[in-house]
């Protein structure tokens, strides 16, 4: 049972950055992160990555718990609305007994209590070890709710569980500080963080300079389209970072320890600066992003 609960919290809590489509997070969050393993399965650019997905995470959940996240998975969308905290949206085609499962697997070693706020019913774990410091999260308790249809809804604070529900994270939120979101036609995985309300987790001087920083993975016409986008705190360190990075691209791509095709596909990374920051874009064979 402690598979699964280590698969799912392990898939998102330790991602810096990601993305969203429909899906959102409230104004302010500190980092996002958005999966649609449906546009994964139905998308050229998506394949690859998602077979890597189901060979090296999905057999092995479905050996040791029975959950079968390559029928029941559609999306995971994960956030964080403040410090220390984090909520995670699963969607799909989630079986009965699968929320069992995960009940089962959060409770193992916790003490489980059935609460209610309003109209959503709720399970309050306590004594479970969460830990990520990257991310600086570190609870001992989970809330969760299976009371929207298909979809689980899991957080370290009774409060975001709360607005989690009750928006059903469908709306972005308008607010001057909420993170940047990069669109697409058909996106796969997307991301943001705000590089200003993590700082003091950077170990680059110059990463503490960006405001911040979004990505995100889209098919096109059967190519794997790739963007990130670092918002710099003003020109002079949006052309420090552009300097930087062309120059790592490029030390890495001649170095001999990188083979022929992660040579090539770093020598095709287009690098521009402006005035706000920079975007680093790739345009590849799907089968090239898991070289």
């Amino acid at each position: 049972m402690r598979m699964l609960c280590k698969a799912i919290l392990l898939m998102v809590l330790p991602v810096s950055w990601v993305l969203a489509n429909d899906d959102a997070t409230p104004d302010a969050s500190q980092w996002y992160i958005h999966m649609d393993f449906q546009a994964m399965r139905d998308s050229g650019a998506g394949k690859p990555v998602y077979e890597w997905m189901r060979e090296e995470i999905f057999e092995e959940l479905k050996d040791d718990t029975g959950f079968d996240a390559d029928k029941e998975l559609t999306s995971i969308t994960a956030y964080s609305a403040s410090e220390d905290d984090a909520t995670m949206i699963v969607r799909g085609k989630l079986r009965s007994d699968s929320q069992d499962k995960l009940l089962a697997a959060l409770a193992v070693n916790g003490d489980t209590e059935i609460g209610q706020s309003g109209k959503m019913n709720y399970f309050r774990i306590q004594d479970i070890d969460v830990e990520n410091e990257e991310l600086q999260i570190d609870t001992d308790v989970i809330f969760l709710t299976f009371d929207r249809k298909n979809t689980w809804i899991l957080s370290t604070s009774l409060e975001s569980l709360e607005s989690a529900f009750a928006s059903n994270a469908r709306a972005l939120g308008s607010a001057a500080d909420s993170l940047l979101v990069l669109s697409a036609k058909n996106p796969i995985v997307q991301g943001g963080v705000n590089a200003e309300k993590m700082s003091d987790q950077w170990n680059s001087g110059m990463l503490r300079n960006t405001r911040q920083i979004a990505f995100r993975l889209a098919d096109n016409r059967g190519k794997a389209d790739m963007l990130m986008r670092i918002t710099a705190k003003d020109e002079t360190t949006s052309n420090a970072l552009a300097s930087i990075v062309r120059g790592l691209i490029g030390l890495q791509a001649i170095s001999s320890d990188t083979n022929e095709t992660l040579s090539k596909l770093l020598s095709s990374l287009n690098v521009e600066s402006d005035q706000q920051g920079l975007t680093i874009g790739l345009t590849v064979d799907p089968d090239e992003l898991l070289v």
